[in-house]
C-alpha cells in the first residue's frame, strides 16, 4: 500500500485513522504495528517505539509468540537507526527467542543476520562471526538463498575487518553468485 509506494504521510494518517476505529484488539495491534513501522521509516523514532510497544504488549498477553517476535524485530530496527546497537541485540535477542519458540527458522535467519550487522557496528567481529554463521546455516536450513547471500556478504566484512582479504573476496564472490540467483540481478545486498 500507500508506505510501500513512498507515500509516507499518508500511509502514517491512514495508519493513525484505522487504530481509532472499532475492530477487534488484534485488529488494532496489527495496525500499531505497521503504523511504528512507518513511523520508522521518517525518522519518528519516539513514536515508532510507542506504537510498537503498543502492539508488543497485547501480542504478549495474548501469547502470540510469532508476532512478539516480529514486534520485537521492529523494536531492534528502530534502535538500529538511532545508533544504539545495545538496545538493538537486545531486543533482537528477545525477537530470537520467540522465533525460536514458534520454530520460525527464516525470521530465525534473519534475526542473527541482523544481530551480527549489529555486532560489526560495535566492532565486535567475534560476536558477528558468532551470530552470522549461525544465521548462514538457519538460512540455508530454510532454503532462504537471499538470507544465504546476505551473511556471506556480512562475513566477507568479517574476514575483511580481521584483515583476511583473500577470504574476504572469495566469500563476497560467493555472496554476489547467490544474490544473482535470488532474483537480484545486481549482486546487492537488499537488507
Amino acid at each position: 500500500g500507500l508506505v510501500r509506494t513512498g507515500e509516507m504521510a499518508r500511509g502514517i494518517e491512514a495508519f493513525r485513522e484505522a487504530s481509532t476505529l472499532p475492530q477487534s484488539p488484534l485488529n488494532t495491534a496489527i495496525v500499531k504495528d505497521n503504523l511504528g513501522a512507518a513511523l520508522r521509516r521518517v525518522g519518528r523514532y519516539q513514536d515508532a517505539l510507542a506504537a510498537h510497544e503498543e502492539a508488543l504488549a497485547f501480542f504478549s498477553a495474548t501469547k502470540a509468540t510469532r508476532s512478539v517476535g516480529v514486534v520485537l524485530n521492529r523494536i531492534a530496527l528502530v534502535w538500529e537507526a538511532v545508533g544504539d546497537y545495545r538496545q538493538a541485540l537486545d531486543a533482537g535477542a528477545r525477537a530470537l527467542a520467540a522465533f525460536t519458540e514458534a520454530g520460525d527458522t527464516t525470521e530465525m535467519a534473519r534475526v542473527n543476520l541482523n544481530a551480527g550487522g549489529w555486532h560489526i557496528a560495535l566492532e565486535d567481529t567475534v560476536a558477528a562471526r558468532t551470530a552470522l554463521t549461525g544465521g548462514l546455516a538457519l538460512a540455508e536450513t530454510s532454503g532462504q538463498s537471499a538470507l544465504v547471500a546476505q551473511a556471506l556478504d556480512y562475513l566477507a566484512l568479517v574476514e575483511e575487518l580481521e584483515g583476511h582479504p583473500a577470504e574476504s573476496a572469495r566469500l563476497a564472490e560467493r555472496a554476489r553468485g547467490m544474490y544473482v540467483a535470488a532474483g537480484n540481478i545486481q549482486g546487492e545486498a537488499t537488507a
